[in-house]
């Protein structure tokens, strides 16, 4: 993650945009990364989610 100004960069890559894009919807995204706004409550469980499936792919 990196923290920018108004938001905390992540970057799950486009397949991890692709397998969670319902519950990243929400959120402003470019072609691998997804902006968590630092005035929000940041997803944690979602991250979760996303690296435990990026894990996995890279198995």
């Amino acid at each position: 993650m990196q923290l920018i100004k108004n938001y905390i960069g992540f970057y799950a890559t486009p397949k991890g945009h692709t397998e969670f894009a319902n519950e990243l919807s929400k959120y402003k995204q470019d072609k691998g990364s997804v902006q968590f706004p630092i005035n929000q409550p940041i997803p944690y469980e979602l991250i979760e989610r996303i690296v435990i499936f990026r894990v996995k792919e890279n198995e």
